[in-house]
């Protein structure tokens, strides 16, 4: 049995994964090879489960390490102002427009989203009817920061890796 379905099936036996176990998990999961079959599997079964810290922790911890870093000052200190995404409840996307309010107060905001999987509107899909292209480069994002206190990171373009399980979510709904 290879070492994600052995975690997969930690999961679906009720079991709680550790940080270190929830890292390396992500990171098979969005390696090429991996099957959809499998992505599935283990999305639905954290989803049945429910996570716990150490897995959030671990799966955080993953998609920093995977992550495309943007071109920011290392003096930027900016906030990000996070939506419900995936909460499947269907409501207004509030957290992009508070977003834009906090900046537009002064505090800069480098705001982090998608596009809708399970809602009617994700971040993205809001800034591109406000006219923002989508993706900004990394160099971009910072050129906006500095010139109107706000700037987006689109997701898929941050986190490539994540493309892996991007179907499987939009299948599952998650």
């Amino acid at each position: 049995m290879t070492e994600a379905r052995e975690l997969l099936e930690r999961l679906l036996e009720g079991a709680d994964l550790t940080q270190p176990q929830a890292e390396r998990l992500l990171g098979l999961l969005t390696q090429a090879d991996t099957s959809p079959a499998l992505i599935g599997a283990v999305l639905a079964a954290l989803r049945a489960k429910g996570a716990v810290a150490d897995e959030v922790r671990g799966f955080a911890e993953a998609m920093r390490r995977l992550a495309r870093r943007p071109d920011l000052p290392a003096s930027a200190r900016a906030i990000d102002i996070v939506g419900t995404g995936g909460d499947r409840s269907g409501s207004l996307n509030i957290s992009t427009g508070t977003a834009l309010l906090t900046a537009a107060c002064g505090l800069p905001v480098v705001k982090h989203g998608n596009r809708s999987v399970s809602s009617r509107a994700g971040s993205a899909d809001v800034l591109e009817a406000l006219g923002l292209p989508m993706p900004l480069g990394e160099r971009a994002v910072g050129e906006c920061l500095a010139r109107c206190g706000f700037t987006f990171l689109f997701a898929p373009h941050y986190h490539p890796a994540t493309q892996a399980v991007a179907a499987a979510r939009r299948a599952l709904g998650v």
